[in-house]
């Protein structure tokens, strides 16, 4: 019986660029080519909500002074 392969985009797991773009690495380009909705989501769903502040209009999410 063959062996199926299984897809890398895993519920859940998130891209390398993505990864970067939530710790604010400016030199990723991933924000180039989404939309605020799209960035919304992630955050949300991964975001270092403690560590880190984004909204919708920011290019990179920024440490919090807290």
């Amino acid at each position: 019986m063959p062996v199926r392969r299984r897809n890398d985009k895993r519920r859940g797991a998130i891209s390398e660029n993505e990864a970067a773009w939530l710790r604010g690495d400016r030199d990723c380009g991933f924000v180039e080519f989404k939309r605020d909705e799209e960035l919304q989501k992630l955050w949300d769903r991964c975001g270092d909500h403690e560590s880190f502040y984004w909204e919708p209009g920011m290019d990179y999410p920024e440490r919090s002074n807290v």
